[in-house]
């Protein structure tokens, strides 16, 4: 077969099942961590564990350090932007604490109704494929998986 031939038959398998694109746990909590922008508050560390994305780390409240850990779920992708939902956020589930630590001051990490939203084009890997969106999200062997297709 020719080079059409093969061109054509890659563009159809992206097309169909879109191409899987790992995303580490490093990434993720870089991303969390430029978004912060409060010196009272630290992310500490991004887990993926049984299906959920687990966020820990510590906010200052008046002169105390509450330690936090907060479990997300994929709940949907749009266009290259993955939401996540708020599941539980140990030691309390309170609104004070999930807007301080996600304040809308970044470009690519949004809040909104216990739905935290990622602009994963901000990540090189996905960033350099020029064209498709997010088709599916995938937690799997301690990585986040993203397939990106037509």
């Amino acid at each position: 077969m020719g080079l059409l031939g093969e061109m054509t038959r890659t563009a159809f398998k992206f097309n169909k099942n879109g191409a899987p694109i790992r995303v580490s746990k490093d990434k993720i909590l870089q991303l969390l961590q430029d978004n912060i922008k409060d010196e009272n508050i630290s992310i500490s560390a991004v887990e993926f564990h049984d299906g959920l994305l687990i966020v820990t780390g510590s906010v200052k409240k008046i002169t105390m350090t509450i330690n936090f850990s907060m479990s997300l779920v994929p709940e949907c992708t749009q266009n290259r932007i993955i939401h996540f939902r708020v599941k539980k956020v140990k030691p309390f589930h309170c609104n004070w604490l999930n807007k301080k630590l996600l304040k809308n001051k970044s470009p690519y990490v949004f809040y909104s109704n216990e739905i935290i939203s990622f602009d994963l084009n901000q990540i090189e890997k996905i960033k350099s494929v020029p064209i498709g969106n997010l088709k599916n999200i995938e937690i799997k062997d301690g990585m986040l998986v993203v397939k990106i297709g037509l």
